[in-house]
Protein backbone atom coordinates (compact mmCIF):
# COMPACT_ATOMS: atom_id res chain seq x y z
CA UNK A 1 0.00 0.00 0.00
CA UNK A 2 1.17 3.51 -0.82
CA UNK A 3 0.47 6.67 1.15
CA UNK A 4 -2.16 8.60 -0.79
CA UNK A 5 -2.69 12.32 -1.25
CA UNK A 6 -5.72 11.99 1.03
CA UNK A 7 -3.51 10.45 3.75
CA UNK A 8 -1.09 13.36 3.47
CA UNK A 9 -3.95 15.84 3.62
CA UNK A 10 -5.36 14.24 6.78
CA UNK A 11 -1.94 14.33 8.43
CA UNK A 12 -1.45 17.97 7.48
CA UNK A 13 -4.87 18.83 8.88
CA UNK A 14 -3.84 17.30 12.20
CA UNK A 15 -0.82 19.59 12.30
CA UNK A 16 -3.07 22.55 11.57
CA UNK A 17 -5.45 21.54 14.35
CA UNK A 18 -2.59 21.66 16.86
CA UNK A 19 -2.31 25.40 16.27
CA UNK A 20 -5.97 26.25 15.97
CA UNK A 21 -7.26 29.44 17.57
CA UNK A 22 -10.75 30.13 18.88
CA UNK A 23 -11.52 33.82 18.55
CA UNK A 24 -14.28 35.64 20.40
CA UNK A 25 -16.76 37.10 17.92
CA UNK A 26 -19.52 39.58 18.59
CA UNK A 27 -22.23 38.39 16.25
CA UNK A 28 -25.05 35.83 16.17
CA UNK A 29 -24.04 32.17 16.20
CA UNK A 30 -23.52 30.52 12.82
CA UNK A 31 -23.20 26.88 11.87
CA UNK A 32 -19.68 25.71 12.67
CA UNK A 33 -19.11 28.17 15.52
CA UNK A 34 -18.43 27.18 19.11
CA UNK A 35 -21.00 28.39 21.60
CA UNK A 36 -20.01 28.87 25.21
CA UNK A 37 -23.13 28.09 27.20
CA UNK A 38 -24.61 27.50 30.62
CA UNK A 39 -27.46 25.02 30.63
CA UNK A 40 -29.72 22.91 32.81
CA UNK A 41 -31.57 19.79 31.74
CA UNK A 42 -34.90 18.62 33.17
CA UNK A 43 -37.62 16.02 32.62
CA UNK A 44 -41.12 16.79 33.83
CA UNK A 45 -39.67 19.75 35.69
CA UNK A 46 -37.16 17.71 37.65
CA UNK A 47 -33.36 17.60 37.22
CA UNK A 48 -32.20 14.77 35.01
CA UNK A 49 -30.09 13.40 37.83
CA UNK A 50 -33.32 12.52 39.63
CA UNK A 51 -33.81 9.88 36.94
CA UNK A 52 -30.20 9.11 36.04
CA UNK A 53 -27.83 9.96 38.90
CA UNK A 54 -24.76 9.61 36.69
CA UNK A 55 -26.03 12.14 34.12
CA UNK A 56 -24.50 15.13 35.87
CA UNK A 57 -23.13 16.49 32.61
CA UNK A 58 -26.67 16.71 31.26
CA UNK A 59 -28.36 18.15 34.33
CA UNK A 60 -26.21 21.25 34.60
CA UNK A 61 -23.09 22.68 33.01
CA UNK A 62 -21.48 26.10 33.06
CA UNK A 63 -19.12 27.66 30.51
CA UNK A 64 -19.35 24.58 28.33
CA UNK A 65 -18.07 24.78 24.77
CA UNK A 66 -20.40 23.19 22.23
CA UNK A 67 -19.70 22.97 18.52
CA UNK A 68 -22.74 24.19 16.64
CA UNK A 69 -23.31 21.54 13.99
CA UNK A 70 -25.79 18.80 13.16
CA UNK A 71 -25.55 15.86 15.54
CA UNK A 72 -23.16 17.50 18.01
CA UNK A 73 -23.65 16.81 21.72
CA UNK A 74 -27.30 15.70 21.70
CA UNK A 75 -28.98 15.88 18.28
CA UNK A 76 -31.14 18.99 18.17
CA UNK A 77 -29.42 20.77 21.07
CA UNK A 78 -27.38 23.14 18.92
CA UNK A 79 -30.17 23.79 16.39
CA UNK A 80 -31.78 26.33 18.72
CA UNK A 81 -28.50 28.21 19.09
CA UNK A 82 -28.30 29.35 15.48
CA UNK A 83 -28.85 33.12 15.41
CA UNK A 84 -28.41 33.56 19.17
CA UNK A 85 -25.89 36.03 20.59
CA UNK A 86 -24.08 36.32 23.88
CA UNK A 87 -26.60 37.03 26.62
CA UNK A 88 -29.50 35.35 24.83
CA UNK A 89 -31.51 32.49 26.32
CA UNK A 90 -32.88 29.53 24.39
CA UNK A 91 -34.90 26.41 25.19
CA UNK A 92 -34.55 23.03 23.52
CA UNK A 93 -37.15 20.28 23.91
CA UNK A 94 -35.71 16.97 22.74
CA UNK A 95 -36.70 13.33 22.72
CA UNK A 96 -33.71 11.23 23.62
CA UNK A 97 -32.89 8.17 21.55
CA UNK A 98 -34.02 4.70 22.60
CA UNK A 99 -30.35 3.67 22.84
CA UNK A 100 -29.29 6.75 24.77
CA UNK A 101 -26.14 6.19 26.81
CA UNK A 102 -27.94 6.92 30.10
CA UNK A 103 -30.54 4.19 29.73
CA UNK A 104 -32.79 5.68 32.43
CA UNK A 105 -33.36 8.63 30.09
CA UNK A 106 -33.95 6.64 26.90
CA UNK A 107 -37.05 7.78 24.96
CA UNK A 108 -37.72 10.54 27.47
CA UNK A 109 -38.62 14.10 26.51
CA UNK A 110 -36.12 16.46 28.11
CA UNK A 111 -35.93 20.22 28.23
CA UNK A 112 -32.77 22.29 28.25
CA UNK A 113 -32.66 25.90 29.39
CA UNK A 114 -29.63 27.43 27.71
CA UNK A 115 -27.84 30.71 28.29
CA UNK A 116 -25.34 31.81 25.65
CA UNK A 117 -22.24 33.16 27.37
CA UNK A 118 -20.08 33.72 24.31
CA UNK A 119 -19.48 32.89 20.67
CA UNK A 120 -16.17 31.65 19.29
CA UNK A 121 -14.98 31.18 15.73
CA UNK A 122 -12.40 28.58 14.79
CA UNK A 123 -9.33 29.85 12.95
CA UNK A 124 -6.76 27.53 11.44
CA UNK A 125 -3.26 28.78 10.57
CA UNK A 126 -2.36 29.40 6.94
CA UNK A 127 -0.19 26.77 5.29
CA UNK A 128 2.92 28.82 4.57
CA UNK A 129 6.65 28.25 4.56
CA UNK A 130 6.78 29.78 8.03
CA UNK A 131 4.24 27.21 9.20
CA UNK A 132 6.32 24.42 7.65
CA UNK A 133 9.47 25.63 9.40
CA UNK A 134 7.82 25.04 12.77
CA UNK A 135 8.00 21.33 11.95
CA UNK A 136 11.59 21.38 10.73
CA UNK A 137 10.79 21.65 7.02
CA UNK A 138 12.29 24.28 4.75
CA UNK A 139 9.03 25.05 2.98
CA UNK A 140 5.53 23.73 2.33
CA UNK A 141 6.70 21.36 -0.40
CA UNK A 142 9.29 19.86 1.93
CA UNK A 143 6.67 19.46 4.66
CA UNK A 144 4.39 17.56 2.29
CA UNK A 145 7.28 15.36 1.19
CA UNK A 146 8.31 14.65 4.76
CA UNK A 147 4.79 13.73 5.78
CA UNK A 148 4.46 11.38 2.81
CA UNK A 149 7.80 9.72 3.67
CA UNK A 150 6.76 9.23 7.29
CA UNK A 151 3.38 7.82 6.31
CA UNK A 152 4.97 5.39 3.87
CA UNK A 153 7.46 4.27 6.49
CA UNK A 154 4.60 3.60 8.90
CA UNK A 155 2.60 1.71 6.26
CA UNK A 156 5.60 -0.44 5.37
CA UNK A 157 6.22 -1.23 9.03
CA UNK A 158 2.60 -2.21 9.59
CA UNK A 159 2.62 -4.40 6.49
CA UNK A 160 5.75 -6.26 7.57
CA UNK A 161 4.41 -6.69 11.07
CA UNK A 162 1.13 -8.10 9.73
CA UNK A 163 3.04 -10.68 7.66
CA UNK A 164 5.16 -11.61 10.68
CA UNK A 165 2.10 -12.00 12.89
CA UNK A 166 0.38 -14.15 10.27
CA UNK A 167 3.43 -16.42 9.94
CA UNK A 168 3.60 -16.79 13.72
CA UNK A 169 -0.13 -17.40 13.97
CA UNK A 170 -0.66 -14.33 16.15
CA UNK A 171 -4.07 -12.65 16.30
CA UNK A 172 -4.60 -9.46 14.34
CA UNK A 173 -3.76 -6.52 16.54
CA UNK A 174 -5.34 -3.13 16.34
CA UNK A 175 -2.60 -0.53 16.59
CA UNK A 176 -2.70 3.19 17.10
CA UNK A 177 -2.18 4.81 13.75
CA UNK A 178 0.63 7.33 13.97
CA UNK A 179 -0.39 9.79 11.32
CA UNK A 180 2.91 11.62 11.27
CA UNK A 181 5.64 9.36 12.40
CA UNK A 182 9.25 10.48 12.41
CA UNK A 183 11.35 13.45 13.42
CA UNK A 184 11.16 16.29 12.52
CA UNK A 185 7.48 15.82 11.73
CA UNK A 186 6.46 13.83 14.80
CA UNK A 187 3.87 15.82 16.70
CA UNK A 188 1.33 14.87 19.31
CA UNK A 189 -2.14 13.90 18.13
CA UNK A 190 -4.43 16.88 18.05
CA UNK A 191 -6.93 16.86 20.95
CA UNK A 192 -10.41 15.62 20.11
CA UNK A 193 -12.04 18.19 22.34
CA UNK A 194 -11.47 21.90 22.58
CA UNK A 195 -13.50 22.38 25.72
CA UNK A 196 -11.65 23.97 28.58
CA UNK A 197 -13.34 21.52 30.90
CA UNK A 198 -12.75 18.51 28.66
CA UNK A 199 -15.42 16.84 26.58
CA UNK A 200 -19.02 17.25 27.56
CA UNK A 201 -19.83 13.96 29.25
CA UNK A 202 -23.46 12.98 29.44
CA UNK A 203 -22.71 10.58 32.26
CA UNK A 204 -20.17 10.68 35.04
Amino acid sequence: KTASDADVERALNMLLEQQVKYNDVHRPIQDGDFAVVNYTGTHEGRPLTDFAPTARGLSEKKNSWVRVAKGEFIPGFTDVLIGASAGDHRKATLTLASDFVAKELADKVVEFAIEVVGVKEKELPAITDDFAKQFGAENVAALHAGIRTDLQRELDFRSKQAVRDELLGLPVREKDWVVVGATPYRQRRAPESVTREGPVNVVG
